[in-house]
């Protein structure tokens, strides 16, 4: 599932309490991958989702212009953000307590 997200756009909304239980299994299980595991219902829903709409998905390459552009950094020293022609900013050792 998870190696299919670039092209299922709304997958990783539907893989994490499988993928939550696959992991404890396995810490169980010493990484056994040929154990068994109790699946919950929740889990039946995600592969229901997964089941009904994996032929239905596609991805857009492209989603447009943005209409806004926010720039952002952050360093040891400071941090700071423009967007348009306002700034907001900081150094860090004004906001420690």
């Amino acid at each position: 599932m998870v190696s299919s997200f670039s092209a299922v756009q709304y997958g990783p909304l539907f893989y994490r309490n499988t993928e939550h239980a696959k992991i404890q299994a396995l810490k169980c299980h010493a990484g056994d991958y040929e154990n068994f595991m109790c699946m919950s219902p929740e889990m039946k829903q995600e592969l229901l989702w997964w089941i009904t709409n994996l032929s239905l998905q596609k991805r857009q390459i492209t989603h447009g212009n943005p209409d806004v552009i926010i720039t952002c950094d952050a360093s040891s020293f400071g941090w700071g953000a423009v967007c348009e022609d306002r700034q907001i900013g900081g150094r860090w050792k004004d906001y420690e307590t």
